[in-house]
């Protein structure tokens, strides 16, 4: 149901799928074309090459350490971010800013803040004071708790997964991309 709804949400997260199944193939050029075209859907798209890079660095390039793998790597790096780029490209071309779709995030109402770096022990404290300080009947209490309990839980799975020897992949594009939200 979720994949058959015409949201980029739904075709970020079959191309996301779709690339760590090939990835645990290692079809490698497969994971990379789906990495491509997750990136050229959502930013966090293009942490799926850092993640295809990883894994191939620790499966083909670790123990033989030979010159043609570090060219495929460098290959399936750039072809795993090439959806990215070709949407810059593209912004470029149309609006004269590759990076378009940063700046008008202000206008879409959702309070995103793109012309500095807040960095993830800024938006704990951020969250800790808005707990702290909201009164117990606003509803905005109620969605500042869920995202930050949410985000507690996050950290806390990529904990556990470390430990638990969980793909260092999956913990990768995971890490990245929960601090870019």
């Amino acid at each position: 149901y979720y994949f058959g709804a015409l949201y980029s949400e739904s075709l970020f997260l079959l191309l996301t799928l779709l690339s760590f199944l090939f990835l645990n193939k290692k079809k490698w050029i497969w994971a990379a074309v789906f990495a491509s075209l997750a990136s050229a859907t959502r930013l966090a798209g293009i942490f799926l090459g850092v993640a295809i890079a990883w894994e191939f660095y620790s499966t083909e390039i670790k123990n033989t350490k030979k010159i043609k793998n570090y060219l495929k790597l460098l290959f399936l790096s750039i072809l795993s971010i090439s959806g990215f780029i070709v949407f810059c490209l593209y912004l470029n071309k149309e609006f004269h800013d590759p990076f378009f779709f940063a700046k008008v995030q202000s206008s879409f109402g959702a309070s995103r803040q793109t012309d500095k770096l807040i960095l993830i022990h800024q938006v704990i404290w951020r969250y800790i004071k808005m707990l702290l300080t909201i009164k117990n009947n606003n509803i905005l209490l109620y969605s500042i708790s869920q995202e930050f309990f949410i985000s507690l839980l996050v950290l806390g799975a990529l904990i556990w997964g470390w430990f638990k020897n969980i793909k260092k992949s999956y913990l990768i594009y995971l890490g990245i991309s929960t601090i870019l939200k």
